[in-house]
């Protein structure tokens, strides 16, 4: 029997891809700060921060190792805390893991790309990484750090780069899981108001859903040493996504939007080559319809628990 680690296990894509593991009749251990199990899995208590904790991997024997580990959200994280995570943790995990010499997925990201002329859309894997962001820069760097393990015969690591995940179990924070808890407040309450900010920008949305089975792809048929984009392949505007939501409403719906400052670090649009992942069989399946409905729904649901508690 396969027998899987799954870091991050209790976070939005840790969650389906524990479930898609356990589905497949894979031994799972679902790995997190909290230690909690996940969807038949058995949890272990995991801190990428705590090199004592990250240790206790060496001593277990697995298979294949989904490294999904460390926040989604990052607001009011320095730069010294996103590299303790993402790159001394996967650090950490990549030693305690080579004992067993499993097969290693690790979650990357489209924010590794950075600034790009609008010329260079769809952004392939070989396009070079000029991240504008602290987020993007810790990513790149654990993606570094981890391919060397690759390179040098240690471990097998396969990378697959997702852009904007969205469906159940978006966090707070992201734009389209913050307006549909908005919504969901005005249908409890009409007349109330969705604030936003600008709805020019364009990302390339891909369900966690599939980014998930993306991922399962990957650990089966990727091949070592190589990063792969997990999106859609086409950038839809944020002002689409808002009338997706906004048209789910029970009762009408104002739109307010908050003065909408252009920065520098802004990307006016993005989004993916799917080539080379195609190549495997993969491709996203979930449309962003879809994606709303079920963040809509989820909003409604934590209201609704929240109301009655």
């Amino acid at each position: 029997m396969t027998c899987v680690l799954v870091t991050g296990a209790t976070g939005m894509l840790g969650r389906q891809v524990v479930a898609r593991a356990v589905a497949r009749g894979w031994k799972v251990v679902a790995a997190s700060r909290g230690g909690e199990a996940v969807a038949g899995a058995a949890g272990l208590a995991l801190d990428l921060r705590d090199p004592a904790s990250v240790a206790a991997v060496a001593g277990r024997e697995f298979d294949l190792i989904f490294h999904l580990g460390g926040p989604s959200i990052t607001a009011g994280m320095s730069p010294v805390d996103l590299v303790e995570v993402f790159v001394l943790g996967t650090r950490r995990l990549l030693e305690a893991a080579a004992t067993g010499r499993p097969r290693l997925v690790v979650a990357g990201s489209a924010a590794q790309y950075g600034l790009f002329p609008p010329a260079a859309n769809p952004i392939p894997e070989s396009y070079p990484q000029r991240p504008v962001t602290a987020y993007g820069a810790a990513k790149a760097a654990q993606e570094i750090v981890a391919l060397q393990e690759t390179y040098a015969g240690t471990l097998k690591v396969v990378i697959g780069r997702i852009f904007n995940p969205v469906g159940p179990g978006s966090p707070a924070g992201l734009a389209l899981a913050d307006w549909a808890a908005q919504i969901a407040r005005t249908e409890r309450s009409p007349g109330g108001r969705v604030e936003v900010g600008n709805l020019a920008s364009r990302r390339d949305f891909v369900d966690v859903r599939d980014a998930a089975e993306a991922l399962l792809v990957l650990a089966e048929r990727g091949e070592p040493g190589q990063a792969y984009n997990v999106c859609s392949g086409k950038s839809v505007a944020m002002g689409e996504a808002l009338d997706l939501l906004v048209r789910r409403a029970l009762h009408p719906v104002t739109v307010a939007p908050r003065e909408a400052r252009r920065r520098a670090l802004d990307l006016a649009d993005i989004f993916g080559d799917t080539s080379r992942i195609a190549e495997l069989g993969w491709q996203a399946r979930i449309d962003l319809a879809e994606s709303v409905d079920a963040m809509l729904s989820e909003a409604r649901i934590r209201l609704e628990r929240v109301t009655a508690g």
